[in-house]
């Protein structure tokens, strides 16, 4: 494991409500997002700068953890592509439900289908 000490811009994002007063506790400095990207673009208000320390994983601990999170990102993908074929296939159920006899539509009637 390495450590890798760095500072970083400090930002207050558009929806924390931290008020000047608890940004001088722990509880809320750890509200704040830190990178040195400009955030203000995004609305969000530079609270200052801080130098963290990360004490990086291994490489197959890193491995490890990108592998459970493109699972868990490929499980909720599956989940709503599921809900969305779902939804599709009711709507689809609701079409040929409209009658419960087959339409006989000659040419001249096609007006009348129900679309």
């Amino acid at each position: 494991m390495a450590k890798v000490t760095t500072t970083v811009k400090a930002w207050i994002t558009q929806y924390n409500s931290v008020t000047p007063k608890e940004l001088q506790t722990p509880e809320g400095i750890a509200t704040l997002i830190y990178s040195n990207n400009d955030m203000a673009t995004a609305g969000w208000t530079l609270a200052g700068t801080a130098e963290i320390t990360v004490d990086v994983l291994d490489i197959n601990t890193l491995v490890d953890n990108k592998v459970s999170a493109l699972r868990q990102e490929a499980a909720t993908i599956r989940a709503d592509s599921t809900a969305k074929c779902t939804k599709i296939e009711g709507l689809i159920q609701q079409l040929l439900c409209i009658e419960n006899s087959p339409l006989n539509v000659s040419a001249s009637d096609e007006s009348d289908i129900p679309f």
